[in-house]
């Protein structure tokens, strides 16, 4: 009969025990806050810095937002004219594919197990017989990385994000 009476004491204690430890290491935790927010830069969904918005109704904004989307998509968008009927593509047809990062990663994880996520891949997989020559000169070019410098996130400040892009001068006939 003791030995019932004790168990639920003894589980009382460790649970207080570990509601204090919990409580005083977020307490503890909160102290580095202002550190951790230098160094990474604003995480999350919190926001320090209010900013007042130039629109007046939510609608306007709504009506803003759809605009610059619009232009975004019309600038953005290529349209191919399907001259002699050589869309959609077929196995064998030849590509020409332009961009350093068309044999660098485009993801950081794997597609699968010794398989890195190149654009390039890709295509071949697919059947699509790719420009060798301009691929080779992008695997042996001194332009090898995909971005470079701070990425800061939120915008609150400037980072020093860059591409290495390889410059028009190093195209040859390739191409």
């Amino acid at each position: 009969m003791k030995k019932k009476l004790w168990l639920p004491i003894v589980w009382g204690i460790v649970c207080i025990a570990l509601i204090v430890n919990v409580v005083l290491g977020n307490l503890y935790a909160l102290r580095w806050d202002t550190a951790l927010k230098m160094y990474f830069g604003q995480l999350g969904g919190g926001y320090d810095v209010q900013v007042k918005s130039e629109f007046l109704t939510g609608d306007a904004l709504y009506d803003y937002e759809t605009e610059v989307n619009h232009n975004i998509i019309a600038e953005g968008s290529i349209l191919l004219k399907n001259d002699n009927g050589a869309l959609p593509l077929q196995k064998g047809d030849k590509v020409t594919v332009f961009g350093g990062t068309s044999v660098m990663w485009m993801t950081k994880e794997v597609v699968t197990a010794n398989k890195s996520a190149e654009f390039v891949n890709s295509l071949t997989d697919a059947g699509l017989e790719v420009n060798s020559a301009l691929i080779r000169m992008y695997m042996h070019s001194s332009h090898t990385k995909w971005g470079t410098g701070t990425n800061l996130g939120s915008g609150g400040q400037p980072g020093t994000w860059k591409i290495d892009e390889i410059p028009y001068a190093d195209y040859t006939d390739a191409a």
